[in-house]
């Protein structure tokens, strides 16, 4: 049942990936927007599982053969099409945007968070449009730069339709060159974990625009924590993520952020509560420099 994400509590902060008592099961939250339903009350939430689309036989067809996706986590997988090899990736999901299909290939496995978006012409050839690029020295299939948590398709501000991408990666890997010199790997290792942290961003695609302005990236900011997202809405001004325990409402102009949950007062003050003692033990414990 969908319901006005106002009728949840606010809070005031996140509490998503905390676990209840040991119970590590998430609490997934589901959002939507309702175009039906005035402006102030259009964001809506279930806690239900909404039933999946059905993909059409026909997205899956070109004129050189059947697409065909192969999604094995960090043991690799590949894309195929009519049974011919075309790259390797992890691909799970296909869409149809704008007269023209796309398969994604993201992976988030220890430190890779990758993300590529490829276009599949009708005579079955291909073109990666968009990659993360980190610069890290393995190249963009150990790419850390970002994998995508989901997405969305639907009208912009400038009414236009688009592509919502929600991706989460890190700034800098911890990864070390090999062949080199035991003294350097570590001086390198440390200068990067000295500066390494989590970066979140909503990538927005729209084919309407000429090709150099068609990709545009904003920055969430550090601030902003979500844990198990399961769906996500945007229009390019506001981010509402349907995550673990909550709904998320992120104001893109100035990044304000607002944390909602059905869960009763008192269980949120103990999750917060356990995640702020966490934090503490967690800050002294850390090497200084």
């Amino acid at each position: 049942m969908w319901k006005d994400h106002k009728t949840l509590n606010r809070i005031p902060e996140s509490i998503s990936g905390m676990s209840i008592d040991g119970d590590h099961k998430p609490y997934p939250y589901y959002v939507r927007y309702n175009g039906l339903m005035k402006e102030d009350s259009a964001l809506e939430y279930s806690t239900e599982k909404p039933e999946k689309e059905k993909i059409p036989e026909e997205l899956y067809q070109t004129s050189a053969g059947r697409i065909e996706m192969y999604e094995e986590g960090e043991f690799g997988g590949c894309l195929k099409i009519g049974g011919r090899h075309i790259c390797n990736g992890n691909f799970s999901t296909i869409f149809e945007y704008n007269g023209e299909k796309y398969v994604v290939d993201s992976l988030a496995h220890m430190g890779t968070h990758r993300f590529g978006l490829i276009r599949v012409n009708d005579d079955g050839t291909t073109e990666m449009i968009y990659r993360t690029d980190d610069n890290n020295p393995f190249g963009y299939f150990f790419s850390s730069g970002g994998a995508m948590a989901a997405y969305y398709i639907g009208k912009s501000i400038i009414e236009t339709e688009a592509v919502f991408f929600l991706c989460t990666g890190y700034e800098n890997p911890r990864f070390t060159w090999p062949g080199d010199d035991k003294e350097k790997n570590e001086t390198d290792l440390s200068e990067r974990n000295k500066k390494f942290q989590r970066i979140r961003f909503l990538l927005i695609f729209d084919s309407h625009r000429e090709k150099e302005k068609q990709f545009i990236r904003i920055n969430l900011p550090d601030s902003l924590e979500f844990s198990y997202v399961n769906s996500i809405w945007s229009d390019g001004v506001m981010l509402a993520i349907g995550c673990d325990k909550e709904v998320i409402m992120v104001h893109l102009p100035d990044m304000d952020i607002e944390y909602w949950t059905g869960l009763d007062k008192d269980l949120v003050e103990r999750l917060l509560k356990k995640k702020h003692r966490r934090w503490d033990i967690w800050e002294t414990q850390r090497v200084p420099g």
